[in-house]
């Protein structure tokens, strides 16, 4: 069963495996069957399934769908013209093609968490999944695109190979090339930032209430020392220029803390972006739940497969300006005989005997 069935939040009500919060938000309007691969007839439908179909796309470790016999060599002969794509944590061939792994194993290797966190102290990381919802799909979606418009040219078969660890190491982008040109890379700078100062979170009114804000020139500088009445700041000689501002970063980080504690955070922001200095509350979830407008052009409401009412993102993507509407996602193995019958035109019978073998669940 695949584990983000039982690894996310639950509503209320008996436990579920068909009603968890992380399956039903990422899975909306899939079909789900239960085939076992580790069964020749088993293997023998996952080929039928990919002679009718446009694109596989398997995330196994480097060599596990070969091994079952579906790889790309084995499923062209049943489609000639299959797009394949395949996405290992790290390599289809090679020392690690049998290497696993998840989000947070991904983000160490490719140094994404060397440069998160405070100089001194260690690596924070990030979220575990960032992969997952980063680089990697939208490689993987964009490489998928371009075979299919390749196929329609005439091209024919494509493999396709998404390394979801050269994904994620391709998201550092100038970082890496700093360290190549000068032996030296970005170093840990929490809520910091090189090209920007001030540029962090501040306390303001309220619990948890927090502004972010960033400045990146005199005329921002100046401007935020309008709107928080500290004309005396633009006069200190620590924080004259870009670069002298950075050297005293901790005492104006300090002294911009003390002004913002007592405000409202969403209405300094909307004060300072009025002066054209980048700013926004730090929203809490139940800000993003609470805000009408995007609750209603973002979330959606759709009844759990049981029964239960989830409250689920929708589809950012607004072909012609139209919301895309959402789906529930499926129970396990619920539409296993509908795709059978309709897709392969098995009979009652011969499907009840995959069952029997064990080899539909």
């Amino acid at each position: 069963m695949d584990r983000v069935r039982e690894t996310g939040p639950h509503p209320d009500g008996p436990w579920s495996f068909n009603e968890d919060g992380s399956f039903n938000d990422v899975n909306l309007g899939k079909k789900s069957i239960l085939l076992n691969l580790g069964y020749p007839a088993g293997q023998a439908l996952a080929k039928r399934l990919a002679a009718v179909s446009d694109i596989v796309a398997a995330n196994f470790t480097g060599s596990r769908m070969d091994r079952w016999g579906l790889g790309f060599d084995d499923l062209v002969k049943e489609r000639p013209n299959l797009i394949f794509l395949t996405m290992p944590v790290f390599e289809s061939v090679g020392p690690r093609q049998r290497w696993g792994g998840i989000g947070s194993h991904i983000n160490a290797l490719a140094g994404i968490n060397a440069l998160s966190g405070y100089a001194a102290e260690p690596p924070f990381g990030i979220g575990p999944l960032y992969p997952d919802f980063s680089g990697n799909p939208f490689h993987a979606n964009a490489a998928v695109l371009a075979a299919l418009l390749n196929r329609d040219r005439g091209a024919g078969a494509q493999h396709i190979e998404v390394s979801q660890y050269e994904s994620t190491v391709s998201i550092l982008g100038p970082a890496l090339l700093q360290q190549a040109v000068s032996g030296e890379g970005p170093r840990r700078e929490g809520n910091h930032s090189a090209r920007a100062c001030p540029h962090n979170v501040y306390p303001c009114a309220g619990e948890d209430r927090w502004i972010a804000l960033e400045v990146t020139d005199d005329a921002e500088f100046d401007a935020l020392c309008a709107v928080l009445d500290r004309d005396a700041w633009c006069r200190d000689a620590r924080f004259a220029s870009p670069a002298s501002r950075r050297a005293h970063e901790d005492a104006l980080d300090a002294l911009i803390g003390a002004a913002t504690a007592d405000a409202d955070a969403r209405a300094l922001a909307e004060r300072l972006q009025a002066a054209g200095v980048a700013a926004a509350p730090v929203n809490q979830l139940d800000d993003l739940l609470a805000d009408p407008w995007y609750r209603a052009e973002y979330f959606s409401e759709v009844r759990g497969p049981e029964g239960c009412l989830f409250t689920t993102h929708g589809e950012v993507i607004r072909p012609e300006g139209r919301k895309q509407p959402v789906s529930v996602a499926p129970m396990l193995g619920e539409h296993t005989d509908a795709v059978l019958h309709e897709l392969l035109g098995m009979n009652r019978a011969e499907i009840d005997a995959l069952y029997a073998e064990g080899v539909l669940g």
